[in-house]
């Protein structure tokens, strides 16, 4: 009887030493990911202003490549700003905006 104790005692503590082992790697691979979208947001952000000082400098040419290259430019920047958005919500929130609309239907 005792041999069977000390035996699911050993099992027990090499159980927890490999779930130790585990939850320690995914410590590392969640602060890993944390810190690449604090970097990708940072560049974002960045991006997002260089994009935002050269749509407001007025154009006075009439040409349709450089009306063109404008809406160009307004559409990125609306994406960067949608992508950058989404980022962060999802960084802070662990959820989308769409899985809290659900949540908050039922």
């Amino acid at each position: 009887m005792m041999y069977i104790l000390l035996l699911l005692f050993i099992i027990s503590c090499a159980v927890n030493v490999l779930l130790l082992i585990a939850i320690n790697k995914l410590f590392k691979f969640i602060s890993e990911s944390d810190n690449a979208v604090e970097e990708c947001v940072e560049i974002l952000n960045s991006s997002y202003e260089q994009i935002y000082k050269y749509s407001k400098i007025p154009v006075f040419y009439n040409e349709p490549v450089i009306k063109g290259l404008l809406q160009s430019i307004k559409k990125s920047q609306e994406s960067v700003l949608m992508v950058s958005e989404k980022i962060q919500n999802v960084k802070y929130n662990g959820k989308t905006e769409k899985e809290e609309s659900q949540e908050a239907k039922e």
